[in-house]
């Protein structure tokens, strides 16, 4: 896919990819990240979501569920919209605990394939819990998605199991060139 990468002015500490190679940061995530490591893992992450179709997968879902409803329910114009909210609603939660974890074990993999070091995107999230907590307000509502700990831990086993061995951080480069958003 041809990829493209785009900086969203924001406050939120958020990153996320769209069907297609659409990839975002926000400019909080990156006054928050401390190195090249760190923005690493987290685009290696979302890259992996668009390359193993999670987006795709769950537009699909949603789709299915807004004709299972339509088919249940009629086609009136109050039904449609009612199967509309649904649709929309499950693709706002974002994705499952299992495409999250992919997206975490290959987003290590890539990033150490890439010579960085591949503890960058852990680095990341526990940036996150300590500013958000361990589950970021915005997953509460959302009993299937992981916990930062939980991601953590993944990340380093992972890290262990395929023997990851990427070691470039590139701290100060890094700050250096975010130092206007800071």
């Amino acid at each position: 896919l041809p990829y493209e990468f785009h900086v969203i002015t924001s406050s939120e500490l958020n990153a996320f990819a769209l069907p297609g190679g659409q990839i975002f940061v926000t400019t909080a995530a990156l006054k928050a990240m401390k190195n090249e490591a760190e923005l690493g893992g987290v685009l290696a992450h979302e890259v992996t979501h668009v390359a193993h179709k999670h987006g795709i997968d769950q537009l699909r879902r949603a789709m299915l569920a807004q004709g299972i409803a339509i088919a249940a329910l009629g086609s009136t114009p109050a039904i449609a919209q009612q199967a509309g909210k649904i649709a929309l609603e499950l693709v706002l939660k974002g994705f499952s605990r299992t495409a999250e974890d992919e997206a975490d074990r290959y987003g290590a993999r890539f990033t150490s394939a890439a010579g960085y070091d591949p503890h960058g995107l852990s680095s990341f999230l526990q940036t996150l819990a300590q500013t958000m907590g361990d589950t970021p307000k915005a997953f509460e509502p959302l009993s299937d998605h992981p916990i930062i700990s939980e991601r953590v831990q993944h990340i380093t086993e992972t890290i262990s199991e395929w023997q990851l061995t990427g070691t470039e951080v590139s701290a100060q480069t890094f700050l250096n060139q975010t130092q206007p958003l800071r």
